[in-house]
C-alpha cells in the first residue's frame, strides 16, 4: 500500500502551487491590479495557473473578515447584476462590454450584505439571487452583533426582524441613509460609503463572475483592514510573510512526524 506523505503547504494558499519561486512576484502583479492575463505574462505562468493562483491566494484573505460587532452597528445591502462570467452553458444572451454591471431587475440581481461599526469591523457577504431575506441574514450576521450593540438599518422590516430575533435595540433611517433620528450618529452613510468603495474595487476587473465574487470581496475587506491597521505597510507585504509563515511551520510539523 502506497502511503502518501502530508503536504507542507497542505492548508495554506500554497497548497498544488508547484512552481514557488515565482509565488511572490505574482503576489506584486495582484497589488498593481493586472489582470489575469499580464500577470501571467508577466511571471511566466499560463493562463489557468494564473486564474488558480488568484483565487487560492483570495480564499485565504477569508479570516480577515470580522465576525463580532459591537457599538453602533450599520447593515445594508446593494445588488449587482448577476455574472456568468466563464459559464460554459449561459441561459441568456451575453452583456455587450460597457454595460452598468449595476442595473439590476428581477432575478438578474445578485445581493451583496455589508456591516460595519464605528472601530472599523466591517463584512461583505455575497448572499445569492434574491431580495434580502431572513434566512440570508441570519446565516451571515446571527450570533455576530453584541447584545448591547444598536443596529442601524433602513427600513426594510427585514431587519426590523433581525434586531428581534437576536435581542438588538433598533433603529431605522431613510432609505437615503441620512439620520432620522434625534441622535444624529444614528445613521448608515458609514456602510453606504462602504458599497461605493466596493463597487470602485469590483470595476478594476472588468466584470466579475458572481462564483468568484466573495473571494473579491475578502480581498476589499483584507486590503482596507490591513492599510487602516498598519498604515503604510502593504498588504501583499503582509501575506507573503503570513504565508511563508505557515510554509516553513507546515515544514517543519512535517519533518518532525
Amino acid at each position: 500500500m502506497i502511503v502518501k506523505k502530508n503536504s507542507s503547504t497542505s492548508g495554506t494558499a500554497l497548497y498544488h502551487i508547484h512552481k514557488k519561486e515565482k509565488w511572490q512576484l505574482y503576489l506584486q502583479c495582484m497589488e498593481e491590479g493586472l489582470t489575469l492575463r499580464e500577470s501571467a505574462q508577466k511571471v511566466g505562468i499560463s493562463l489557468q495557473i494564473s486564474f488558480n493562483w488568484r483565487h487560492k491566494v483570495l480564499s485565504s484573505l477569508s479570516e480577515r473578515e470580522s465576525d463580532s460587532f459591537s457599538g453602533i452597528v450599520e447593515v445594508d445591502e446593494f445588488y449587482l447584476r448577476y455574472s456568468g462570467k466563464g459559464e460554459k452553458n449561459l441561459s441568456r444572451t451575453p452583456h455587450k462590454r460597457g454595460n452598468d454591471s449595476y442595473k439590476t431587475e428581477g432575478e438578474n440581481k445578485f445581493g451583496v450584505l455589508v456591516a460595519t461599526d464605528r472601530y472599523g469591523n466591517k463584512l461583505a457577504k455575497a448572499v445569492g439571487k434574491s431580495t434580502m431575506n431572513k434566512e440570508a441574514l441570519s446565516e451571515t450576521l446571527g450570533g455576530k452583533i453584541k447584545k448591547s450593540a444598536i443596529l442601524c438599518t433602513d427600513s426594510y422590516k427585514v431587519y426590523q426582524g433581525l434586531a428581534k430575533r437576536e435581542g438588538l435595540k433598533h433603529k431605522a433611517v431613510s432609505h437615503l441613509g441620512k439620520p432620522t433620528q434625534k441622535n444624529k450618529a444614528y445613521h448608515i452613510q458609514t456602510v453606504n460609503n462602504l458599497h461605493k468603495a466596493i463597487k470602485d474595487h469590483l470595476r478594476r476587473f472588468n466584470g466579475v463572475s458572481s462564483k468568484y465574487l466573495q473571494n473579491y470581496l475578502y480581498w476589499f475587506i483584507a486590503a482596507s483592514e490591513k492599510m487602516a491597521n498598519i498604515e503604510k505597510v502593504k498588504l501583499w507585504f503582509w501575506l507573503s510573510i503570513t504565508i511563508d509563515a505557515l510554509y516553513i511551520l507546515n515544514k517543519l510539523k512535517s519533518n518532525a512526524l
